[in-house]
C-alpha cells in the first residue's frame, strides 16, 4: 500500500514558528515551490535525521530536490518519509539568506493494543529513593492501572512545588540514595521494568511556562521574567 503524502508549500517571507504541521510515522512529507520561489535557487534544509541517524536538535542536512521535468519548476519537490516520533524543524534559503521556516511533528505510537487507558498520577516529589520506587509503583500495576503520569521529576525551587523547576537538567535530589546521585538512566530502568514486566506504560510532564525564583538562568537572563 503506498504511504500518505501530505504537502507542504515553501513562500518567501512564511515563518510559521507557532504552526505545527501533524503526521503519522510511515507518512511522507513532500515539499513543494510556492509561486514565489519558482524561479529563485531554494535550498530546504531539517534537523530529521538522516538516513536513520541519531537525532540532534542543531544538526540540519539539506533535502535534494527531485526534479520530473526541467521545463516545468511547479512538478520539483522534496520529501522525506517520517518514521522517528517527534518534533522538527525545517528551513530554507533563498541565494543563502533564510527565506522561511516551520515545524512538523510526527505522532508516537502506542506499542500495546489497549483497549482503553487507566492512568493514576503519582506526585513524583514524594517517590522519595528511586531505589524504592518499584515497589510503591507495583501498588497501581496491582490495582489495575495500566499507565502511570509522573509530575515533573526535575529539581523543585525552595516552595516545592511540583511544577516549580530549579534545574531543568538535575533530578530532585529526593531521589538519590546512600550518597549517590540519581541519574535519569536509573529513572529509565524503573520505566523499562514496568512496561516490561507489567505492562504498564508511563507518562511525564515537561514543563515549559514555570521556573522557581532559585533556577540560575534567571540572573542571566532577566528579560525570561
Amino acid at each position: 500500500m503506498s504511504p500518505e503524502i501530505r504537502e507542504l508549500t515553501l513562500s518567501k517571507g512564511k515563518f510559521e514558528e507557532c504552526v505545527l504541521y501533524k503526521l503519522k510515522k510511515r507518512w511522507v512529507l513532500r515539499f513543494k515551490l510556492g509561486p514565489d520561489c519558482l524561479a529563485e535557487d531554494v535550498t530546504l534544509y531539517t534537523n530529521y535525521p538522516h538516513d536513520g541517524g541519531e537525532y540532534d536538535r542543531s544538526t540540519y542536512h539539506p533535502l535534494a530536490w527531485h526534479c520530473p521535468t526541467q521545463q516545468d519548476r511547479t512538478s520539483h519537490y522534496a520529501e522525506l518519509s517520517v518514521h522517528l516520533p517527534g518534533s522538527f524543524h525545517f528551513y530554507f534559503t533563498i541565494s543563502n539568506t533564510q527565506a522561511g521556516a516551520g515545524y512538523f511533528l510526527v505522532d508516537p505510537e502506542l506499542i500495546f493494543p489497549l483497549d482503553s487507558i487507566v492512568c493514576q498520577t503519582v506526585l513524583s516529589k514524594l517517590l522519595g529513593p528511586l531505589n524504592t520506587w518499584k515497589d510503591k509503583l507495583e501498588v497501581a500495576y496491582r490495582s489495575g492501572y495500566n499507565m502511570v503520569h509522573f509530575t515533573p521529576i526535575q529539581a523543585l525551587g525552595a516552595s516545592n512545588s511540583a511544577y516549580s523547576l530549579a534545574d531543568q537538567h538535575g533530578l530532585n535530589a529526593t531521589f538519590s540514595c546512600d550518597g549517590s546521585e540519581a541519574t535519569l538512566g536509573q529513572v529509565e530502568e524503573v520505566v523499562d521494568t514496568m512496561r516490561k514486566e507489567w505492562g504498564v506504560l508511563s507518562i511525564c510532564d515537561i514543563v515549559l511556562n514555570h521556573t522557581a525564583n532559585e533556577t540560575p538562568w534567571l540572573p542571566e537572563h532577566p528579560d525570561a521574567t
